[in-house]
C-alpha cells in the first residue's frame, strides 16, 4: 500500500473583498444616434443634423451613421450655457430706453423711497 501524502505547503487563498456598498452603474454608450443625442440635448433631430452639417456640433460619422460622442454634447452644453448676470441690489437706471418697453419700477426703486 502507499502513505498517504501530506498536502503541499501553499498559502491560504485571498479572501474575496467585500461587496462594494455602492454598485457601479451600467456603462452607457458614449456614442449616441441622432435620436438619443436629440433627447440628451432636449432638442429634435432635424436641428441636430443642421447642426452637424454646419459643423456646429462636433460628430462622429461611421458610414452612413451619424453619431454624437457624449463628452462633445456635454462640452457644446458647457460653452452655449448663458451665465447669469451679476447680482446689483442698485435700481436700474430709470431712464426711458427705445429698445426696452417700459416697466414700472419696483416699489425700494420709487423716488423718495
Amino acid at each position: 500500500m502507499h502513505a498517504p501524502r501530506s498536502a503541499p505547503d501553499r498559502a491560504p487563498a485571498p479572501a474575496p473583498a467585500p461587496p462594494s456598498p455602492h454598485p457601479s452603474p451600467p456603462l452607457a454608450p458614449r456614442l449616441l444616434d441622432v435620436r438619443r443625442a436629440a433627447a440628451f440635448l432636449s432638442l429634435r433631430p432635424d436641428f441636430l443634423y443642421k447642426l452637424a452639417a454646419a459643423r456646429r456640433l462636433p460628430s462622429v460619422r461611421i458610414g452612413r451613421r451619424l453619431l454624437f460622442d457624449v463628452l462633445d454634447l456635454e462640452a457644446w452644453i458647457k460653452r452655449h450655457r448663458v451665465k447669469p448676470a451679476p447680482a446689483d441690489n442698485s435700481c436700474p437706471d430709470p431712464t426711458p430706453d427705445a429698445t426696452m418697453p417700459s416697466m414700472p419700477l419696483a416699489p425700494a426703486c420709487e423716488e423718495g423711497a
